[in-house]
């Protein structure tokens, strides 16, 4: 895998991921303070993505709780899931962060 180059492509999409996070819960924030459901439906969908891409599988699945109820037009359910979707974007942070200090260097 190193050889390839994979180690290096992985831990960079890992560190974009995480500058991502909060740029993803400030628009999701910014959503669930405006009220509009299409605008917190795209928020949660858009960082779903990207949750998913790092296979961050509970995170995404808060995500699509979020999603789901916004664009069903049920702002308050998608309120509701925010919370846990702060949470567990707390909680992939400090895994990410002990996960890549505690990595071997790399020769």
């Amino acid at each position: 895998m190193q050889e390839a180059g994979a180690e290096d492509a992985v831990d960079t999409i890992l560190a974009s991921f995480v500058v991502s996070i909060a740029e993803r819960l400030t628009a999701l924030n910014a959503a669930e303070a405006s009220g509009d459901a299409a605008e917190l439906q795209r928020a949660a969908h858009a960082y779903k993505s990207s949750a998913g891409a790092v296979r961050a599988t509970r995170l995404a699945e808060l995500l699509e709780v979020v999603e789901v109820a916004a664009r069903d037009g049920d702002v308050s359910g998608a309120r509701q899931g925010t919370a846990g979707v702060r949470d567990e974007s707390q909680r992939v942070l400090e895994y990410l962060d002990v996960s890549r200090a505690g990595a071997a260097p790399r020769e």
